[in-house]
């Protein structure tokens, strides 16, 4: 035996972890990161849902609740006389090595269409995507070719990094998806005509509330700003959202430039006059959920988990 090997039952285990899901054919339907017994909390807590599900209903917020897509999977198992099987995947001394390799399972290996999982995971714009091959400008490492035209080397993207502004949608990004926002960056086919642009300074990321896709978006000040992307779920779900957004705040009408036709942006007007503009992440994270507070209090139909799932 190698006199340097250590026995398995001397090693300690790394705190962090990545997990997957499994269901009755071993097929991956959700990637997750945890520490101790969190990777078996997704079960337990359909298994109390159901616990209480089969008793007389007390109020009617019992009957408005609704399972996630992921809840509704599990529940399906269980109700089969199965239960997930819970397969950890490495083992980590940081959360930031498990958020990485999180991200990267969900995106590029499985495919974030493919599971149940309702965001993409910390800074997903910089993880490809599964089955995309295609040259990607903010992955790919660029080919030199003669004269310089110096795309990446502007003032306004120079400015971006210097201010720590990456660094700053990481964090920002890791905020909102620790309040389970269903959130997601600009690389779908029908959400890159929305992003603000790293050639004009900006940086941001969609969150969809109600199905209205709200778009967050700063420079290297690191001064949020809200408004609505006009995106194709957005225009057909502002109809009937818009009584609710009215209780509090004036509805602009599209403008910026034009994706298929429509404006890119819609403003929101404060009470006081005033566009959603905020000082820092903090705010303007109360903000997203003063929103989907009036969602939740407008709407019996909230999911377990933080009113909303992916579709």
């Amino acid at each position: 035996m190698n006199q340097d090997a250590t026995p398995l039952e001397s090693s300690v285990l790394l705190p962090h972890y990545v997990y997957v899901l499994l269901d009755d054919e071993r097929k991956p339907f959700y990637v997750g990161k945890g520490q101790g017994n969190r990777a078996f909390y997704h079960t337990g807590e359909v298994k109390r849902f159901l616990s209480k599900e089969v008793l007389p209903l007390q109020t009617e917020e019992r009957a408005s609740v609704s399972l996630s897509n992921k809840q509704s999977r599990i529940r399906d198992l269980l109700s089969s006389g199965n239960e997930p099987e819970v397969m950890i995947v490495g083992r980590f001394e940081t959360a930031e090595e498990a958020f990485s390799v999180e991200t990267v399972l969900i995106n590029f290996v499985y495919g974030y269409d493919e599971l149940l999982n309702k965001n993409r995971g910390r800074r997903a714009n910089m993880v490809r995507p599964k089955g995309e091959y295609g040259e990607l400008p903010d992955i790919d490492i660029r080919r030199t070719r003669g004269e310089r035209t110096g795309e990446f080397s502007s003032k306004r993207m120079e400015r971006l990094q210097l201010e720590g502004a990456y660094d700053f949608l990481s964090e920002f990004l890791a905020a909102v998806d620790d309040r389970e926002f269903e959130v997601r960056g600009f690389e779908g086919r029908d959400d890159r005509g929305f992003d603000p642009g790293e050639s004009n300074g900006r940086l941001g990321f969609l969150v969809r509330i109600h199905g209205i896709d709200f778009v967050v978006s700063f420079s290297h000040t690191k001064r949020p700003s809200i408004s609505i992307a006009n995106t194709l779920v957005t225009r057909q779900s502002l109809p009937k959202g818009r009584c609710v957004l009215e209780k509090e705040y004036k509805i602009g009408e599209p403008k910026n430039l034009k994706v298929e036709g429509q404006g890119r942006y819609i403003e929101l007007i404060d009470q006081s006059g005033m566009c959603l503009r905020f000082d820092d992440d903090k705010e303007a994270l109360d903000k997203l959920e003063r929103i989907r507070r009036l969602f939740s209090d407008s709407s019996p139909n909230q999911a377990l988990e933080g009113g909303s799932s992916k579709h």
